[in-house]
């Protein structure tokens, strides 16, 4: 059998290097030689530099906690006792995890033990979000080892996140300065402290509410079930003080208690922004308070960008829920209000009859006895918002005090007599007419005023009787149109 032809020429490209057990394995028809020049090539190359960028769609700072967990998992680092595998410590960020949990994370540059080559974390702009970027330069030969790092982060950025089901509150910064103060990174909302039971409506309202807001929230799967779209808009308009802070509450108890990401937005004119945010962790829902405030008197790209948002252009198969809030739906755009925009508009009105005496009997709390009837005080108070009806219960607790001394219950009298102490307080706080006339038509009528005024002081009745005088006779008409002169 003749001997097999060697081989002419050897590509890096045609063989691979592979690190397993304790023999060298050639390919079959290379020689020693041309094997030994071959790894002597590779060797070159492997010492040759590759450069990192790769940048994650996720805030910094659930970019930086997801590398800390990787390279503990990987390394053995123990997170707030020693960086054993940095053979240059990074500098140390104390990252915000959870209602009052934080870790110390690295951040910046750094060089890991092992690894011949340096790495930075940053900020990079990415889909319209300041978003985690990581960089770097090492040796080819640790092309293996990168690349498994790489696909441990992308693994626990998907298993764990620091805001998937957590209800915070954002303002999104503008730019990469404003990005690495992180100060500014998202707030959390400690819901264990809301009481659900504490939100109270009228009837109208408290239907509407559960329907439209907290019935996706609470049934999601019953609404994916029936094809029942959960990218929703919903507008809670009416009159300060009439609970609608106190829904937003509730409902980010509900989203959390049911696995959403709540999101609390702080400036509402970041709306767009807020909406990419929300589908990197839906289901999710938006709550903007004063959305009037985001448009500007014309209509102008800001106003486009935010309807776009609304319209869902970008989102329609997410599964986000957006809540605004108005105390003047008249001043908002009205392009924002048509129907396809907005699935719901939930007027929130004064509590009604039934929902005073819930609230006498929620802030009363137990010194009010539960077969108590409160039907009078229900109609005294039925229009006015919960913080005048909270003022009542306190002075009724005054008044009980004042009566006999203590306060172990509050009768209906006490109850009475403070909220007769707050009419004269309630009529102030009614608002004023509204003063339609133009800064010309107002000068003028104090114009006006003021002549009238001088006139007064200057036409007292001596100088009135001085001024009168004989009317002068007037000439009879002619008595027909001949008689007229030329």
């Amino acid at each position: 059998m003749p001997p097999k032809a060697p081989m002419k020429a050897l590509e890096q490209k045609d063989v691979e290097i592979v690190r397993s057990g304790t023999q060298i394995v050639i390919p079959e028809n290379i020689t020693l030689k041309d094997a030994a020049e071959w790894v002597i090539r590779r060797m070159e190359d492997e010492e040759t530099s590759v450069n990192l960028y790769e940048v994650f769609s996720v805030p910094p700072l659930e970019g930086a906690y997801a590398l800390m967990r990787a390279l503990n998992e990987k390394y053995g680092f123990v997170a707030n006792v020693k960086t054993s595998f940095f053979s240059q410590p990074p500098t140390t960020i104390n990252v915000q995890i959870d209602v009052d949990k934080y870790e110390l994370v690295p951040w910046g540059e750094f060089a890991v033990a092992g690894i011949e080559g340096h790495f930075e974390t940053d900020v990079a702009l990415k889909d319209g979000l300041m978003s985690f970027a990581l960089s770097g330069k090492y040796k080819k030969k640790h092309s293996f080892e990168i690349r498994d790092l790489l696909s441990l982060l992308k693994a626990k950025l998907k298993e764990h996140s620091i805001y998937k089901g957590k209800a915070i509150k954002v303002r999104f910064p503008q730019s990469k300065q404003e990005a690495m103060d992180f100060l500014r990174a998202p707030k959390y909302i400690d819901v264990s402290k809301i009481d659900t039971d504490e939100l109270i409506h009228s009837v109208a309202t408290d239907l509407s509410v559960r329907t439209n807001i907290f019935a996706p929230i609470e049934h999601t799967a019953e609404c994916r079930k029936h094809g029942i779209p959960l990218r929703r808009g919903i507008l809670l308009e009416g009159p300060f003080g009439t609970g609608k802070t106190m829904t937003a509450y509730v409902t980010a108890a509900k989203a959390v208690a049911n696995k959403w990401t709540f999101i609390y937005l702080e400036d509402p004119s970041q709306l767009p922004t807020a909406v990419q945010f929300a589908k990197q962790y839906s289901p999710a829902v938006v709550f903007a308070e004063d959305i009037d405030r985001a448009f500007p008197e014309e209509r102008d790209e800001i106003t486009d960008r935010i309807l776009n948002a609304v319209d869902g252009v970008d989102s329609k198969d997410q599964e986000i829920v957006l809540v605004f809030t108005t105390n003047d739906v008249n001043s908002i755009e009205p392009a924002m209000l048509r129907p396809g925009r907005l699935d719901a508009i939930v007027p929130v009105t004064a509590p009604d009859e039934e929902a005073a005496m819930r609230l006498v009997r929620q802030y009363g709390r137990k010194l009010i006895p539960h077969d108590q009837d409160l039907t009078a005080v229900g109609i005294a108070l039925r229009g006015q918002i919960p913080a005048v009806i909270r003022e009542v219960v306190e002075r009724s607790k005054l008044a009980a005090i004042a009566r006999k001394g203590v306060v172990d219950t509050l009768d209906p009298q006490d109850l009475e007599v403070a909220a007769r102490t707050m009419i004269h307080h309630i009529h102030l706080m009614q608002p004023k007419p509204v003063d339609e006339r133009t800064p010309k038509e107002k000068a003028a009528d104090r114009l006006g005023e003021k002549i009238v005024h001088a006139a007064e002081l200057f036409l007292t009745p001596e100088r009135l009787n001085g001024l009168q005088r004989t009317p002068k006779a007037v000439p009879a008409a002619p008595k027909s149109a001949s008689a007229l002169p030329g």
